[in-house]
């Protein structure tokens, strides 16, 4: 017996579950959206005579009861596990790996990743994950990377929270520590000027931390922001420069005044008092060259790795990137134009988080160009060392 279709207009509603009823062939269709003329249930009956052609189709009873399975799948990782493929007998219990989708990966010495807490200045207790060289010596000083935007613990650690500015287990191999941060953000209701003081309070508690235990060198400490985060770390590196010795800033908006025109002009409605609180003109100009750290630039000391993955986000950055230039301090534009805020595709995710990691060794460890094929940018940046006095 063949079933009917329902033909359906471009654009519109597809059907998702179809059966037929006894020798009347009828589809059954369901809605993301119900029209007024939908059942309760969000779904629409039509009958029709129209054959489908060259189909293998069986017809089956709409409410043919379904039998519990006796085997579940599930996917099973944690920090240091990377995800498998589990199947689990519902009766006995018993359950065993059938796909592992990464098994090269049990032959790599990776980096361990741990939960890590400390308290900021005002007491607050804060979380995230310390991801150690494989080869991890107690009691050694190591560089240190703080990543930001947030911390899953719940996941197989890889690069951190995004593709976009973290590299973690990559930037452990190369004998650096690193931090990734669930900042303790505020209520939407509180003012954008609370935002960085939040991330400056829970970096620097946390460099002294990792100070205290012996685990990091404090002279040697890099950081990444992005999105959100970017704000939050270009404000560390203003107003606690001595601090950082290296900054990575990603598809963020540090209150340039770019920014500030491209939120003005947003048509969500109360974006720019929700998020600028104040206004780069008029009598609101003082308290907006305080608040935003991309308007105190000549503060910042350490080397800053800028980029943007789409041109959206280059204007958003380009007044730090300039502003950075033009005091002849040492900062660098990565620009891929055809990227996403949180990139996605292969090759961008290679070519940034290549470039992050020779970033962060160059400037924390010294690292030269024998460990890239394609060693360029080492030129350039020995050059910005050079012109730093």
């Amino acid at each position: 017996m063949e079933f009917g279709v329902w033909k359906v207009q471009e654009g519109g509603p597809q059907p998702i579950v179809t059966v037929a009823d006894g020798e009347t062939l009828r589809v059954t269709a369901r809605f993301s959206e119900v029209g007024p003329s939908a059942s309760q249930d969000g779904s629409h009956s039509f009958i029709t005579n129209e054959l489908l052609v060259d189909t293998n189709w069986t017809p089956t009873r709409r409410n043919r009861p379904m039998s519990e399975p006796s085997i579940r799948l599930s996917v099973s990782e944690s920090l240091n596990q990377p995800p498998v493929l589990v199947a689990s007998d519902v009766k006995s219990g018993k359950s065993r790996t059938i796909f592992d989708p990464n098994p090269q990966l049990s032959e790599i010495s990776m980096a361990d990743v741990k939960v890590y807490e400390w308290k900021d200045s005002h007491g607050q207790l804060i979380r995230g994950g310390l991801v150690t060289p494989p080869d991890f010596v107690p009691g050694k000083r190591y560089p240190l990377v703080i990543q930001t935007h947030g911390f899953n613990g719940d996941r197989f650690f890889r690069v951190g929270y995004a593709e976009t500015a973290n590299a973690g287990r990559a930037l452990a191999s190369r004998e650096i520590v690193v931090l990734q941060v669930e900042e303790p953000m505020p209520q939407i209701e509180h003012p954008w000027r609370n935002l960085p003081k939040i991330g400056i309070d829970a970096y620097v508690a946390a460099i002294d931390k990792l100070d205290e235990d012996d685990i990091v060198d404090p002279s040697k400490v890099g950081i990444t922001g992005y999105s959100q985060s970017g704000l939050l770390a270009t404000a560390a590196l203003t107003y606690a420069p001595d601090r950082f010795a290296a900054a990575l800033i990603a598809n963020s908006d540090p209150l340039t005044i770019t920014g500030y025109n491209s939120y003005v002009d947003s048509p969500l409605d109360g974006v720019t008092e929700r998020l600028l609180d104040a206004s780069p003109h008029g009598a609101s100009i003082h308290d907006w060259l305080e608040n935003s750290p991309a308007m105190s630039t000549e503060k910042i000391s350490a080397p800053v790795l800028i980029f943007a993955s789409d041109p959206w986000h280059l204007l958003g950055l380009w007044d730090l990137y300039a502003a950075l230039r033009y005091q002849k301090k040492p900062v660098e534009l990565h620009y891929i134009r055809t990227g996403q805020h949180n990139i996605k595709k292969p090759l961008h995710k290679l070519s940034h988080q290549e470039v992050l990691v020779a970033w962060f060794d160059f400037w924390l460890n010294g690292g030269d160009a024998a460990n890239l094929e394609d060693a360029e940018h080492y030129g350039r940046w020995r050059e910005m060392k050079g012109s730093i006095h």
